[in-house]
Order: C-alpha cells, then structure tokens, then sequence
C-alpha cells in the first residue's frame, strides 16, 4: 500500500467528512488488484476523457454532483461543458500516466472509496500555443461492480518543459547531430 504524500482532506474537504461517516462495506475489489485496475482506468479512460463522447464521460463521474477542481456539489453538466471547452481550446493533446507515482489509499471506514495521487505527462496544441509538462491529479474514486466512479477532481501543473525553436534561436550556430 502506497502512502499518499498529500492530504486529500485539504483537496477534498467535504467529501472527506462526508466519506468517513459513511459505514463500512465490504470492497469487491482485492486489495492486490487495485493498482493495476486504477492504472488501466487512469490510463484508458480518465486521461484520454477529453477525445471521448459526453455521454461516456458522463459515466466516469457521480451523478448529480462532484467536487470538480476546488468547488464542491458541481453538477455533472458543468463538467462536461469544461471538458468540452477545454478539447476546444486544444484540439491537439496526448496524455501519458506516470505509473510510477500512482498512489492509492482507501478511505477509512469505507474500503471501496480512495483517494488517488498521480502524475501524468501531458501534450496540448492550438494553433497558436504548444504546452507541455507533467501533471498532478488527485481524485476521491469509489469502486462497484462495474468500475470506477469518480467523486472529486482536482489538480495542477507540476513542470512545465518549454520548447526552443533551434532553427530561429539558434541560426548562428551549426548544429551537428551524431547518430
């Protein structure tokens, strides 16, 4: 079990209280199989949200409301509209989880909600902007048969890696690259 290095409570605050007077259920998750699902997930579904339809969006989140990037009780068509605006704004994007920084605790009293820690490398282009860096998510995610439902979001930008034109800002120089 990995220890998450932030306090979710402080991302999270209301869930929080909300998630620890919740009773304690039995999980059908296997311990040693929540790393890998909440990989895939991440991997396959939540980074990738932005390409897909609103309607499978729609499912990876609770409904009516979530705790969306520092607002509680947001309504889920609110979402949707940010992440649509959001694929508006860059229409060229990738997304890769750095697995290696997936950190997952289970709430207390509550073994099928977590509070989930990641970063992730991240690409975005308009016509006019390129950014790319690594990202921090932190997410509250309860589990059930059928997968994942998101309860929180929030995050930030961790780097940002800028790129030289080497053609404009280095024309004086001869470049010699050995392969």
């Amino acid at each position: 079990m990995h220890i998450v290095r932030s306090s979710f409570s402080t991302f999270f605050p209301a869930y929080f209280v909300l998630l620890l007077s919740v009773a304690q259920a039995q999980s059908f998750v296997p311990e040693e199989s929540i790393q890998d699902r909440m990989a895939s997930f991440l991997s396959e579904r939540y980074l990738q949200s932005t390409f897909a339809e609103p309607e499978l969006i729609r499912s990876y989140y609770a409904s009516p409301m979530v705790s969306y990037w520092g607002s509680k009780n947001v309504r889920i068509d609110y979402v949707l509209r940010d992440k649509k605006s959001y694929s508006r704004r860059w229409p060229v994007r990738s997304y890769r989880l750095l697995t290696e920084t997936l950190e997952i605790e289970p709430v207390q009293n509550n073994p099928d909600i977590y509070f989930v820690l990641f970063e992730y490398e991240f690409n975005v282009q308009s016509r006019s902007k390129r950014k790319s860096g690594i990202g921090e998510a932190r997410l509250v995610v309860k589990t059930d048969e059928i997968g994942f439902t998101i309860l929180g979001e929030d995050g930030s930008v961790v780097y940002r890696f800028y790129l030289i034109n080497f053609a404009t800002n280095f024309s004086a120089f001869n470049l010699e690259f050995i392969m």
